[in-house]
C-alpha cells in the first residue's frame, strides 16, 4: 500500500526514482499531496501560499488539469503552450508559456 507514504517511501519499495513516481502519478491522474510542504521560496503554480504552506489555488489547478487534458490527447508541449498564450492564459507570475515551463508543471 503507498497511500499516505512519501514519493521516497514509494520509490524505495517499488526500487524507482522519486522523479519516476511523480512523473507516473500525474500520467494516472493521482493528485500530488502538497498541503504538507512549507514554501519558503517562489511559490508553486496550482498553489498558493498560506502560513508559509502551500495551499491548493482551484483556478490553478483546473488549468493543470486542462493541460494534462490536452497532453493525454497527444497534444505536444510546444503545442500547449502555444495554446495557452493564444488564450491568454498566463504562468503565476503573469508570464508567457514555454514547453519546459508546461511540462515541469505537470511533473509536480
Amino acid at each position: 500500500m503507498v497511500e499516505g507514504n512519501s514519493f521516497k517511501e514509494i520509490a524505495d519499495q517499488i526500487f524507482s526514482s522519486r522523479q519516476s513516481v511523480k512523473k507516473y502519478l500525474v500520467r494516472f491522474g493521482i493528485p500530488l499531496r502538497m498541503e504538507d510542504r512549507r514554501i519558503t521560496g517562489s511559490h508553486v503554480f496550482g498553489f498558493k501560499k498560506r502560513n508559509r504552506r502551500a495551499v491548493p489555488n482551484s483556478k490553478e489547478q483546473e488549468i493543470i488539469n486542462r493541460i494534462g487534458s490536452l497532453k493525454n490527447k497527444g497534444f505536444s508541449y510546444e503545442k500547449i503552450a502555444e495554446i495557452l498564450n493564444v488564450v491568454g492564459i498566463g504562468t503565476k507570475k503573469k508570464a508567457i508559456w514555454y514547453p519546459k515551463t508546461v511540462r515541469q508543471v505537470l511533473l509536480r
